[in-house]
């Protein structure tokens, strides 16, 4: 996790760990793609941050 001006960061699989044993990194993933879309409930709740980097780089989540 990674703290940024007041707001936590993390990897999907960062949080899903915070979150507890119930909870993968693949849903994460997926209430972060429903943040996304406008007319679903979770709308703007998981901003996602990507940065390049070797591979497919990697995608932070604000856990706050």
């Amino acid at each position: 996790m990674v703290t940024l001006v007041g707001h936590r960061y993390g990897t999907a699989a960062q949080i899903a760990h915070a979150l507890g044993p119930d909870i993968t990194a693949a849903r994460v993933r997926d209430w972060a793609r429903r943040s996304r879309r406008t007319g679903d409930k979770l709308h703007g709740l998981l901003p996602a941050r990507h940065l390049p980097g070797q591979g497919r780089g990697t995608t932070w989540y604000r856990y706050d």
